[in-house]
C-alpha cells in the first residue's frame, strides 16, 4: 500500500506557522518529519499540544539547510510518495491528492511541483538569478508544464523512481538547483501542475527567504557544468 510522507524544516522564527500548516497535512499523511533547525520543540508544552500525534516525528539539528528535508528520504524505499514542504506556506487539504494524481499520469516517473522555473542557457552568468518563465506557487496554471527547476518546498517525489543521497548536496540551501541536476542525471522530468490562483498561500515570514544568501556563483557553476556544457557537447 502506498504511503505519503512529509518532511518540513522549521526555524525558530516561523515555528508558530505550524499551527496552520500541520492540521491540513495530518489528514493527508502517514508520517510527518518535523526537522527543527537551531531550536527544539517540546510537544508537552501546552502551546504545542497539537503536535502530540503518533504520525509526527521530531528531529533536532543545531544547523542545517533546505536539504535537511531529505535526510529521511532513504528510510522508506518502497511505494512512498515523499513531500518536502516549507514552514512559510499553507498547503490545502487536497495537496497530496492532486500531486499524486499528476504523478500517476506519468507512471510515477517524474517529479511534480507547484512552484517551478526554467533557465536561460544563453546567458554567460547569473543563470539562476535571471531564471525565465517562473511559475510562482501562488499563480494560476491552466495546464501541466514541464520545468527545469522545481520549487522543492512544493514538490512530490516517488522514492523508488528518484534517488537522493543527502551527501550529494555539497552546499547548504541549494535544494532546488541540486534536485534539478539530480533529475537531469537520472532522466526524470519535472512538471508543474495545474491549479487555481492562491491554491497554496504564503504565511508569516514568507519573503525572508534564503534566496538572497544563496551562493549564486556555485549554483551557476552547477548548472553550467550539468546543463550548458553537456548541451554544447551534445550529451
Amino acid at each position: 500500500m502506498e504511503k505519503k510522507i512529509f518532511s518540513i524544516n522549521v526555524i525558530k522564527e516561523r515555528v508558530s506557522n505550524l499551527k496552520k500548516i500541520i492540521p491540513n497535512i495530518l489528514i493527508q499523511s502517514d508520517l510527518i518529519y518535523i526537522n527543527c533547525i537551531g531550536h527544539k520543540i517540546d510537544k508537552n508544552d501546552d502551546e504545542f499540544k497539537f503536535l502530540d500525534n503518533e504520525k509526527i516525528k521530531f528531529y533536532f539539528f543545531d544547523e542545517g539547510g533546505s536539504e535537511t528535508r531529505f535526510i529521511h528520504y532513504n528510510k522508506h524505499p518502497h511505494n512512498v510518495y515523499y513531500f518536502t514542504i516549507d514552514d512559510d506556506i499553507l498547503y490545502p487539504k487536497d495537496y497530496s491528492e492532486k500531486l499524486i494524481s499528476s504523478m500517476k499520469k506519468f507512471d510515477n516517473k517524474i517529479i511534480c511541483c507547484v512552484h517551478g522555473s526554467d533557465l536561460n542557457l544563453n546567458l554567460n552568468c547569473d543563470l539562476y538569478k535571471k531564471r525565465k518563465n517562473p511559475i510562482h506557487f501562488t499563480f494560476e496554471l491552466e495546464k501541466t508544464r514541464k520545468v527545469m527547476i522545481p520549487g522543492v518546498g512544493t514538490s512530490c517525489f516517488y522514492v523508488p523512481n528518484f534517488k537522493v543521497n543527502i551527501a550529494d548536496f555539497k552546499n547548504k540551501n541549494m535544494s532546488d538547483p541540486y534536485v534539478s541536476v539530480f533529475a537531469k542525471k537520472q532522466k526524470v522530468d519535472i512538471y508543474s501542475i495545474p491549479r487555481k490562483k492562491m491554491w497554496l498561500k504564503p504565511l508569516e515570514g514568507f519573503g525572508k527567504s534564503i534566496y538572497g544568501n544563496n551562493p549564486h556563483k556555485e549554483i551557476d557553476k552547477l548548472f553550467i557544468d550539468n546543463f550548458k556544457n553537456k548541451i554544447n557537447k551534445n550529451e
